[in-house]
């Protein structure tokens, strides 16, 4: 496990959740962004989950001009720390001596996903969630309702699942990445 990827990812969603109800939590989000991407990447995950929160309790028959606002507020919100970020990443990766060249993360993931079998990753998968599945599973009800409120949730551990499968063979390891979000 990483501890260090738990709790940025915890930290990362619960500034995001405040920053869609609330501007003044951009700040934070930002500074946040930046510090997290020396720790791990998958904080941007959080951000890029943000987009898909409502700003207040979504009810049937959301009106599409409402809608409409909440998306473009929402990319507002999120854009600003995920470009720094993002930003911020690349800096790292420079001062580090790292290759940065825009086909570097592309050419990683390929590379793993032509590597990549279906059977350690579910088996990671349960490994990591295994006990937590099963409770999922018994009260799927209020799990549904609180995915439906809290659309950012499912967002941020579908991300990071799928960030599994090009960021090398860890599995556990990002899967506990995305624990906050269960």
């Amino acid at each position: 496990l990483d501890p260090s990827g738990f709790f940025v990812s915890l930290l990362m969603l619960i500034l995001v959740f405040h920053s869609v109800r609330d501007f003044r939590y951009i700040l934070p989000l930002t500074g946040v962004a930046i510090f997290s991407c020396g720790i791990r990447e998958n904080a941007l995950v959080a951000i890029i989950a943000g987009l898909f929160q409502w700003p207040e309790t979504v009810h049937i028959g959301l009106s599409a001009n409402k809608l409409i606002r909440t998306i473009l507020r929402n990319m507002l919100i999120c854009g600003i720390p995920l470009v720094i970020g993002l930003l911020a990443m690349n800096q790292l990766q420079k001062i580090m001596g790292g290759d940065v060249a825009p086909t570097f993360y592309s050419d990683t993931f390929l590379d793993n996903w032509s590597r990549w079998s279906l059977r350690p990753w579910v088996h990671s998968f349960f490994v990591t969630y295994g006990p937590v599945v099963i409770l999922i599973l018994w009260a799927w009800r209020p799990v549904w309702s609180l995915c439906f409120q809290h659309p950012m949730l499912p967002a941020f551990f579908v991300g990071n699942s799928l960030l599994s499968l090009g960021g090398g063979f860890d599995f556990e390891r990002f899967f506990s990445w995305s624990a906050p979000a269960l």
